[in-house]
């Protein structure tokens, strides 16, 4: 088996490799990411976005990766692979790399599902965790009431700069999260500019999105979502401020933006939510959420050159 540059392939070979990603993430997650592909594409193509193919003597492809270095770590953005033996081979080529080389570490988040990954990562030392990927249809019957008390509101740009410090305070330092590990302000900001003006989860949908504002016109909580595909909106992030959790404001932010979706025609809302946040899981299935697929979050803190 050789490993090498995926930057030195023809783009002639990685089409068909995006095209049944693109359809893999279509039919199991409902999520549209022919476009992101293409983004991908020009990035490999011009050298900016490291990565590795995996071929074997008959010169058919076993598996592929791709990375990048953000700040002093190396993330890995897809990993797809046909063999544990081949998930170990293309590891170990991100391992190696130039971009791993004086990281401080590695962080990797996604719907991984290449054969042996979560063993191969535990060998090397990285902390995984399992996200559940949860779904719920959508029907007319979740239209807002106009005769109900006043609850969240939609989002206003404005909201923005009072966000990280919601975020902040929800959400402490956790090196193993996918986003915002240091729980700091500056730590949100940066995820927020992600979030919101970037599609690698979905396109921002300020429609869809509410947001509970405290008297003071700070805000107790938000719910933000996004647009995976045509009929189906993503609840990236629900947060209630801690001393604001136990008044039910997390459910009623959840059916805010359930109906907004609805009457804007989506037919599904999924999310994200940690195995470990068996809370949170709670709230979901009693709102009606199953779950129909998972994320794999893996983490490590040290150098991985090591």
């Amino acid at each position: 088996m050789t490993v090498s540059d995926w930057r030195a392939g023809d783009a002639a070979l990685l089409a068909p490799l995006y095209a049944a990603e693109a359809a893999r993430w279509r039919h199991d997650l409902l999520w549209e990411t022919s476009p992101t592909w293409a983004c991908i594409e020009d990035a490999r193509r011009t050298g900016a976005l490291p990565g590795f193919i995996a071929t074997g003597a008959d010169g058919r492809v076993r598996g592929w990766s791709y990375h990048l270095r953000h700040g002093d770590q190396v993330q890995v953005g897809g990993l797809v692979s046909s063999s544990r033996e081949v998930t170990a081979k293309l590891l170990d080529a991100v391992w190696t790399s130039p971009e791993a080389q004086s990281a401080s570490g590695a962080l990797l988040f996604g719907p991984f599902d290449a054969p042996g990954l979560a063993g191969e990562l535990a060998v090397r030392g990285v902390a995984v965790e399992r996200y559940r990927y949860l779904v719920r249809a959508l029907s007319c019957e979740a239209n807002p009431d106009p005769t109900r008390p006043a609850g969240p509101r939609g989002w206003r740009p404005a909201d923005l700069s009072k966000l990280a410090s919601l975020l902040a305070q929800t959400y402490g330092p956790d090196r193993s999260r996918p986003f915002a590990p240091g729980g700091r302000v500056a730590d949100w900001i940066e995820y927020l500019a992600q979030l919101l003006g970037t599609t690698a989860c979905g396109a921002f949908a300020p429609a869809l999105s509410a947001v509970t504002p405290d008297p003071s016109g700070n805000l107790d909580g938000v719910a933000l979502v996004t647009r995976l595909a045509a009929t189906t909106a993503h609840l990236a992030q629900l947060a209630v401020r801690p001393d604001a959790q136990a008044g039910g404001l997390g459910s009623s932010l959840l059916a805010e933006v359930m109906a907004r979706s609805a009457s804007a025609g989506y037919r599904t809302l999924t999310l994200l939510v940690s195995e470990s946040n068996t809370r949170g899981g709670r709230l979901y299935e009693r709102c009606g959420f199953t779950e129909i697929a998972a994320f794999l979050s893996g983490s490590i803190q040290h150098p991985v050159s090591e």
